[in-house]
């Protein structure tokens, strides 16, 4: 157990609490529990500590283990999330060999049952379901057959549900079957600085090599040998102090830790400028929070837009004739560099397309539209035969309160919580 823990710990600090807790209900050759509910906020470690601790556990176990990683989102219909269960399980993989086959055609949940029973029962077997909320929107029967394969199989599999959302979430009229519950809290600010520690030796790494690249072509061959004799020098230190300054700054806005690592990277590389260029030393504090302060701003308001490396065309420094331009100037063309490379995010499409059709409706039909209750249906005699024209028109005018609802209106009704 000690090994096993060490070894995911040294990869996924601040987690060893839950590792531990994983090896208890997995690793100590007792029968698995029928279902786990790993639940947490995004970008916590959970999917990334099971695809580590899932091969160690095979490797050390007295009884062989298979497992099968799976995401809800891309099991969309009952048929592919058996059948591909069935095929990880198994180790099979469709080809071209095969004719891009399952193992076997399961449409539904009795086939599945029927299927899963027949494989060795000398084996263990752990499904993890990812993005498990979406199993709610599937056939009632399936959130519940799936906390019980155990029972109805006879095996000994477990099926490890990986979600953001607590359990209360999750609503059966038949009731669920108990499970375990683990719940996975978000980094600390203390934690988050040990884990980007550990990333230091690969920054250091990553800036030597950009010193070496096509991108200071323009420096002299002693000015580049000058400057990665100063990366060399850089310690730990060194780069905890920028730590410390970035997420005084980031911190209470995002908790991502994939979002800081990305900003992170993009910010050191400004705040080592001034130190490899020979104008501000390395332990002066002070002064390359003052010369980082505008460009994490700039950052701050960029940050969960992945927009490639347009965050570091944003991090350039502007000039005017020669010279630094004023805060006005800069901020002004800053935001016109953001506007020509931002896109708009997927589902924004569609909510401008609701509202283009939506802004033809009358306001005075706006409630109407929202209610459960519709109005009583017309007799047939009274309804109009003519045919109406249909022709192009542009959209009316439209009030900016209208907006919300309207928008939000087609997903709210599609999701069942009008």
């Amino acid at each position: 157990m000690d090994q096993v823990v060490q070894v995911i710990s040294a990869k996924y600090p601040c987690r060893k609490a839950l590792i531990q807790k994983l090896y208890q209900l997995f690793g100590d050759g007792d029968p698995f529990p029928p279902a786990v509910y790993l639940y947490g906020h995004t970008s916590t470690g959970k999917s990334s500590i099971l695809q580590a601790f899932l091969p160690l556990l095979d490797s050390c176990s007295t009884t062989p283990t298979s497992w099968a990683i799976l995401s809800a989102i891309e099991c969309y219909t009952n048929k592919i999330l058996f059948e591909t269960i069935l095929n990880r399980l198994t180790g099979h993989i469709p080809c071209a060999a095969n004719g891009y086959a399952s193992l076997a055609s399961v449409d539904s949940m009795k086939d599945f049952v029927t299927q899963l029973a027949r494989l060795p029962p000398s084996r263990s077997y752990i499904v993890v379901l990812e993005n498990a909320e979406r199993v709610r929107d599937m056939d009632h029967n399936v959130l519940p057959m799936l906390l019980r394969l155990p029972e109805v199989t006879g095996l000994n599999v477990c099926v490890l549900l990986v979600s953001d959302l607590p359990f209360e979430k999750y609503f059966v009229r038949t009731g669920l079957a108990p499970v375990v519950k683990l719940f996975v809290a978000e980094y600390s600010k203390k934690d988050i600085l040990v884990i980007l520690m550990n990333d230091f030796e690969a920054v250091r790494e990553q800036l030597r090599i950009e010193l070496e690249s096509y991108k200071h072509a323009n420096l002299s061959e002693e000015e580049i040998d000058k400057r990665l004799k100063i990366v060399e020098l850089l310690t730990p230190d060194f780069y905890e102090n920028y730590l410390n300054i970035f997420l005084n700054v980031f911190f209470k806005v995002c908790r991502d830790l994939k979002e800081l690592q990305l900003v992170a990277l993009e910010c050191f590389h400004k705040y080592c400028e001034p130190v490899l260029d020979g104008t501000i030393a390395a332990d002066d504090v002070t002064r390359l929070w003052r010369n980082i302060s505008k460009t994490m701003k700039l950052a701050l308001g960029t940050i969960y837009m992945r927009m490639g490396n347009v965050n570091q065309e944003l991090l350039r420094p502007i000039t005017v004739d020669g010279q630094t331009s004023s805060e006005s100037v800069e901020q002004m063309q800053t935001m016109k560099r953001l506007a020509q490379n931002l896109e708009l995010p997927f589902y924004a499409k569609f909510l401008l397309i609701a509202a283009y059709l939506a802004s033809h409706n009358a306001a005075k039909e706006d409630k109407r539209l929202f209610m459960n209750i519709t109005a009583s249906k017309r007799s047939a005699s009274s309804r109009s035969t003519q045919r109406p024209r249909c022709r192009r028109r542009w959209p009316p005018s439209w009030d900016r309160r209208r907006s919300p609802s309207t928008g939000c209106w087609p997903f709210l009704r599609h999701s069942g919580r009008e």
